[in-house]
């Protein structure tokens, strides 16, 4: 093995590199696709009666914000199960389409936003060895409260919705 030395590389990374945190809030009120139920979450046991609080949920794979396996859209490609933990840190290409977003709230990433992206810093697969997690930004974390705008999908089909996933994966991929 190599001079690694875990402490001083995740200090490295932590002075040279931006950090952003992903996470969200999941509750009832979380946008998420209309198709799915809302999260259901209750007092299994609570401090007055059994000296703990634990809690059971009831919710969607695919709910709010998430990793959405390949195999969501594409037959075939790797489900959440296959992937290890190290599978989960990598580079992260990020799609700006904030401006779009803003102009059509049904706005959907194509093909062409993901060559011109590539065109302008570079193939995503090629980044790395592995390639590179690629997200795109609408800013709809800006608009939480706003379930409508967030899931407002009114005039997309949704068979033309994931045709265009899938024309954008294997683009990728």
């Amino acid at each position: 093995m190599s001079n690694l030395n875990l402490w001083e590389d995740l200090n490295k990374l932590k002075e040279t590199c931006k950090w952003v945190d992903l996470s969200h809030e999941v509750s009832p009120e979380t946008p998420h696709w209309f198709g799915f139920p809302s999260v259901k979450s209750s007092v299994l046991y609570d401090f007055e009666k059994d000296g703990f609080r634990a809690h059971t949920y009831e919710i969607v794979s695919q709910y709010g914000t998430h990793v959405d396996a390949p195999v969501h859209f594409v037959k075939g490609k790797r489900s959440l199960d296959t992937f290890k933990p190290d599978d989960m840190v990598m580079p992260l290409c990020v799609l700006d389409l904030s401006k779009e977003v803003s102009q059509n709230p049904d706005f959907t990433v194509t093909v062409d936003d993901i060559l011109a992206w590539e065109e302008k810093n570079g193939k995503i697969v090629e980044m790395t060895p592995l390639g590179a997690e690629c997200c795109r930004d609408a800013n709809w974390h800006m608009e939480k409260a706003n379930k409508d705008l967030v899931v407002g999908l009114t005039d997309i089909e949704e068979d033309m919705f994931i045709s265009i996933l899938k024309k954008v994966l294997n683009t990728i991929e």
